[in-house]
């Protein structure tokens, strides 16, 4: 039976008034087939931190899997955390996606997931970042503070500061998870977690994945949503 369903990825921690990475947000229409287990899991949100240069966590993905081999039928990506203090300066966290966004700035952020694999972890030049791992997002050593990601369908990678020479930003959890920061004075961004339309489960989808904005902003059943510190959603109409 058809059932129209709209998610969002949950979002990145905020840090100093810089949002998170919103969660990507896939919309369409699954086939749900008779007799078969389906599980659904939304994402949490990255933890917010404010402590110095310490960076936030990122968010967890968002999906619908088969529980029988755990076949993804749909999945939002969760958006990386706000950046921190550091040579790339404050700013927002790159957001969930088909592709995950890259954080900023290019190359030493960490790479968002993609279809085809986990991002990569960016150079910061004194630290190279943990790649994702599978659906989670890459995250190194937990370091002198840290701020946990949020748990979903892959979970957000931790934020971390290690003396000021290493603080970093997880990446965001999803289909792939995307890859940590590099380590420098400061915390470079993480990269977003990779969404996932599967069509022979799901027609009629469009995808769609902001940095900073959050998707169908003006979806009735949105609420907060995948904006920064909030939880993913997985709405169905026509049930």
């Amino acid at each position: 039976f058809p059932v129209t369903i709209v998610m969002w990825g949950a979002a990145g921690g905020n840090h100093f008034g810089n949002p998170g990475g919103a969660g990507g947000c896939p919309i369409g229409t699954v086939r749900f087939l008779a007799g078969v287990s389906y599980r659904f899991i939304v994402g949490n949100p990255g933890t917010a931190n404010g402590s110095g240069r310490a960076a936030p966590g990122s968010g967890g993905g968002t999906g619908i899997e088969m529980v029988s081999g755990s076949l993804p039928i749909m999945v939002a990506g969760g958006g990386a955390g706000a950046k921190g203090v550091g040579p790339g300066g404050r700013g927002p966290g790159a957001g969930g996606g088909e592709s995950g966004q890259n954080g900023d700035p290019t190359g030493a952020g960490g790479f968002g997931g993609s279809q085809a694999g986990p991002g990569a972890g960016g150079n910061g030049g004194r630290r190279v970042g943990a790649s994702g791992v599978g659906r989670n997002g890459g995250a190194g050593n937990t370091g002198s503070f840290h701020a946990a990601g949020g748990t979903g369908f892959g979970d957000g990678g931790f934020g971390t500061y290690n003396g000021g020479d290493d603080g970093s930003t997880g990446g965001g959890g999803g289909y792939y998870g995307g890859g940590e920061g590099g380590g420098d004075s400061g915390a470079f961004a993480g990269g977003g977690g990779s969404g996932h339309i599967n069509s022979t489960y799901v027609t009629g989808a469009t995808y769609t994945g902001y940095f900073e904005i959050p998707p169908l902003s003006s979806h009735p059943n949105r609420g907060n949503a995948g904006y920064s510190d909030n939880n993913g959603r997985i709405y169905l109409s026509g049930a």
